[in-house]
């Protein structure tokens, strides 16, 4: 039969299940378990590597970033608070009582 031409092929359909229950039944068992730990060791192995690639800053910058964070924290926190005191008191004078 010939296909129409601009009609989708539909796609093809395997015997195995899709997932790891396909995978389990044709590997077996024993043979999942291993791929898991295997797998599990491979990511930590590269999560190692990253981590050696990292540029960690060093005491003074640090200690920097620390206080900007601080700071910006601090000046949030009195800029919401001045933000608050005015429209409490605002709507005191709208809302007596």
């Amino acid at each position: 039969m010939a296909r129409q031409r601009g009609t989708a092929v539909p796609p093809a359909v395997g015997n195995r299940a899709g997932g790891t229950a396909g995978r389990d039944a044709s590997m077996g068992r024993a043979a999942s378990v291993r791929g898991a730990w295997e797998r599990m060791a491979r990511f930590f192995r590269q999560t190692v590597a990253e981590l050696r690639r990292v540029v960690w800053p060093n005491r003074q910058q640090t200690v920097t970033y620390t206080a900007v964070v601080l700071g910006t924290v601090a000046f949030l926190a009195a800029l919401i608070w001045v933000v608050d005191f005015v429209i409490r008191k605002v709507l005191e004078l709208v809302l007596p009582g």
